[in-house]
């Protein structure tokens, strides 16, 4: 590749990192609640996806008595990993703004039993999503490691539903994606 093209198209990357990070600057602020929070409206990709889960959502609601989930699950769960798996992550971390109740722990069982491979957790806050560890049902000091991507952490900087409150925002990422490909084209 010559020397004029990767000046292109680093200059190209550069641009589009710029404006990325101009246009995600630029977001209206959130107008403060009269009468307390109230949820948000989920993002219409992620209702129709999450609804593909519904046979999952009979398992891992909290009251729930079963204790396999239905047939279907699994395939639909494997759909929603391969397609869109922040919608995974919205219904773990915001789960209330569903109108369900999850049992986080089933949940994150969930990949394991139906052998989903399935990114961890930990990579849900990055896009502002944070997804708490199972809750202490278990001995004190012992931290669940189910196989399947969801592994339970503990975190030492905690906010008030359990999760790190470390969140790295969507400007730091693309200046640090730019910093990391830049020498790549020279």
């Amino acid at each position: 590749m010559s020397s004029a093209s990767r000046i292109t198209i680093a200059t190209i990357l550069l641009m589009t990192t710029l404006y990325g990070v101009s246009v995600s600057a630029q977001e209206p602020a959130e107008a403060p609640f009269a009468m307390g929070p109230s949820a948000v409206a989920p993002s219409p990709d992620c209702t129709s996806a999450l609804f593909n889960l519904s046979d999952c959502l009979t398992y891992v609601e909290s009251g729930s008595n079963l204790t396999a989930p239905d047939k279907p699950c699994c395939p639909e769960l494997a759909g929603l990993v391969d397609s869109n798996p922040i919608c995974l992550c919205t219904l773990l971390g915001k789960n209330e703004i569903y109108g369900v109740k999850i049992d986080l722990n089933k949940a994150l069982k969930l990949p394991s039993i139906c052998k989903v491979e399935t990114p961890p957790p930990s990579l849900c806050s990055l896009v502002g999503v944070p997804v708490g560890g199972p809750t202490a049902s278990e001995a004190p000091g012992s931290v669940a490691s189910p196989p399947g991507g969801f592994a339970a952490t503990p975190s030492t900087g905690r906010d008030g539903n359990g999760a790190s409150s470390i969140a790295i925002p969507a400007q730091a990422f693309f200046i640090g994606l730019a910093i990391v490909l830049l020498p790549a084209l020279f």
